[in-house]
């Protein structure tokens, strides 16, 4: 009796993280420029990316964002074990650059809520190509 009490309670511990991470990841959308480009500035220095949501990049929706944020802390540790789990996750293309994951996080002082943290190579991720598929269908 005492292991299913175990399993249990590990089950209940990993739905109760995987509840709280998917609601960090419920963010306001990011500021967009007179362009119509989604605009993201670094966590840290005066970097930013620049996309048109659709075209060369989305934040992507609270589920794939959570799958997608999954998968890179599994991949990079570090990331989680610094403190910067993603509170969301945007999927974009630099000009004359490969598909790449940029981690977002809440920025602590406005104007905007985003910032991000990291890019991760977004062909290091099995659902790539399918997210691609979804928000960039036909592909770019």
């Amino acid at each position: 009796m005492k292991p299913a009490l175990s399993i249990a309670s590990r089950c209940c511990s990993a739905a109760i993280s995987c509840t709280c991470a998917a609601a960090s990841l419920a963010q306001p959308p990011a500021p967009v420029d007179r362009r119509g480009h989604t605009v993201i500035d670094n966590c840290v220095t005066a970097a930013q990316l620049s996309f048109k949501a659709g075209v060369n990049g989305i934040v992507l929706d609270e589920r794939d964002g959570a799958e997608v944020a999954a998968s890179i802390v599994r991949r990079y540790p570090m990331i989680e074990r610094d403190g910067l789990y993603p509170t969301a996750v945007a999927l974009w293309r630099p000009p004359k650059g490969e598909w790449v994951y940029a981690t977002l996080s809440q920025k602590a002082h406005a104007p905007h809520p985003l910032c991000f943290t990291a890019n991760v190579d977004a062909g290091k991720l099995d659902a790539t190509p399918t997210l691609i598929r979804k928000y960039f269908s036909p592909a770019p």
